[in-house]
C-alpha cells in the first residue's frame, strides 16, 4: 500500500465507515451548515447545538485515529507476512 493509498483510507472521502457513521456524518454536515448560516448573520448556535458539533468533530477524529491504528495494524501484518524467512 503506498502512502497515497494510506492516507486515502485514513481519510476516507466522506464514506461512513465502522469508525464514523453515516448517521454522524449527516448530523455533523447539519451543524456544520447551521454553525455557518448563523455566523453570517452574526449569530451563534445554541449551547446544546455548539456542544453536539463539538462531539462530533472530536468522534470525526477519534475515527480517522482508530482507522489509522487499523490501517497500520494491517499493513504490518502484511509486511510480516510478506518477508523472507
Amino acid at each position: 500500500m503506498t502512502t497515497i493509498e494510506i492516507i486515502q483510507e485514513i481519510v476516507q472521502h466522506f464514506r461512513p465507515d465502522e469508525f464514523f457513521t453515516g448517521v454522524q456524518q449527516a448530523r455533523l454536515k447539519e451543524l456544520m451548515d447551521r454553525f455557518h448560516a448563523a455566523h453570517a448573520i452574526g449569530k451563534e448556535l445554541t449551547v446544546d447545538e455548539r456542544q453536539e458539533l463539538e462531539t462530533l468533530v472530536d468522534a470525526e477524529w477519534q475515527g480517522a485515529i482508530d482507522r489509522t491504528t487499523e490501517i497500520m495494524s494491517r499493513t504490518k501484518t502484511a509486511s510480516m507476512t510478506n518477508r523472507p524467512m
